[in-house]
């Protein structure tokens, strides 16, 4: 298995850990940004570059919203797989869920990045 020690050495568990952070965040990310590019096609000052830095503060706030409305912490569980933080219960509390918020957030930004990289907006 990829998380013990093995052909991987001592790094298989932090990889593995790598792996699940990308598999858990993923999916939610996307539809993360899916919901900030609605609202930025909605709104008449979507594309004008003074306001970029809306759009990732907007989707860390949607974060905020669905990992405190719904008590998600994927930090904290995917804390709970590497063996150096598995005694730890710094991760299973707000910290866990905030840091949860920022990686949907950042990953969202990385998604919405590269949409636009493949698809280049038509002025």
């Amino acid at each position: 298995m990829l998380g013990q020690a093995g052909e991987f050495g001592e790094v298989g568990p932090a990889i593995a850990f790598l792996a699940a952070l990308v598999l858990a965040f993923g999916p939610g990310a996307r539809g993360l940004t899916w919901i900030v590019d609605r609202v930025r096609d909605a709104v008449p000052f979507g594309d004008d570059p003074r306001y970029k830095i809306v759009w990732p503060l907007l989707a860390f706030v949607i974060a905020l919203l669905i990992v405190f409305g719904w008590d998600v912490n994927l930090v904290g569980a995917l804390g709970d797989a590497v063996p150096g933080l598995k005694d730890s219960a710094a991760l299973d509390g707000w910290l866990g869920q905030l840091l949860t918020a920022f990686g949907l957030a950042g990953f969202a930004s990385s998604w919405h990045d590269r949409d636009v990289a493949k698809n280049p907006p038509t002025a």
